[in-house]
């Protein structure tokens, strides 16, 4: 008889991952080894699966806003909830006023917006507090969630004005596009190892579209079209 899938799985590495991984007897999903997202399992995972994100001690909310974004291409599972560990009590508290999407100013969809589907683990962390939320947690339909991403992005209107090289159309998403925290959203491609210069080179290409100076187009295409199938 084929084994089932894993009902929760443990994502992130280090000491507390381990320690997580042994006491809920769980399995590890480690990050990519470029970084570019989770490993996730070659044998799939539950339908309805609860997936606990464990940060790094190290890790700032733009990464774990990242990262949490990409939890949701888990495969197989049709509704997914996060439970998310930070270790650090700054970065925890400062990551319940964050958009979920990325974006710096949200309406309705801060982390404390989804608390249903997403929950933080508030400190001091504990175990009884883990369980909790993991308890407590209840798994969305990823296709929804999808649909709230995409509606959300700003990459789409983005990349069709540069493609269309539409003056107009890529004034009015500027204000938009300017609105995001890039670092949350960019990851490691081969023309930019670190996700923080990408997310600079985009910025500093939307500060260089101003009135009168015809952009470079072919510039602007090669910074955002990789993150249009994200």
């Amino acid at each position: 008889m084929a084994r089932k899938p894993p009902a929760l799985l443990i994502l992130g590495e280090g000491a507390l991952a381990t320690t997580l991984q042994a006491i809920l007897k769980a399995p590890v999903v480690s990050r990519r080894s470029d970084d570019s997202g989770w490993d996730w399992p070659k044998g799939g995972i539950a339908d309805r699966s609860t997936l606990l994100l464990v940060a790094s001690t190290y890790a700032g909310a733009d990464r774990i806003v990242r990262q949490h974004a990409e939890v949701w291409t888990a495969p197989d599972a049709s509704r997914i909830g996060v439970v998310i560990v930070v270790p650090e009590r700054s970065v925890a508290e400062g990551l319940m006023d964050r958009d979920v999407f990325g974006r710096m100013r949200a309406t309705g969809s801060t982390f404390t917006d989804q608390s249903s589907a997403i929950r933080i683990v508030p400190h001091p962390i504990t175990l009884s507090g883990i369980l909790s939320a993991i308890g407590e947690v209840m798994p969305l339909l990823k296709d929804a969630w999808i649909r709230q991403a995409k509606n959300a992005s700003c990459i789409p209107l983005l990349l069709d004005a540069i493609r269309q090289k539409s003056v107009p159309d890529l004034d009015r998403v500027l204000p938009l596009a300017k609105n995001v925290h890039w670092d949350s959203i960019c990851h490691p491609t081969q023309a930019f190892p670190n996700h923080h210069a990408y997310a600079n080179a985009i910025g500093r290409w939307l500060d260089s579209v101003t009135p009168g100076v015809t952009p470079e187009w072919k510039a602007g295409f090669e910074l955002i079209e990789p993150l249009a199938n994200r």
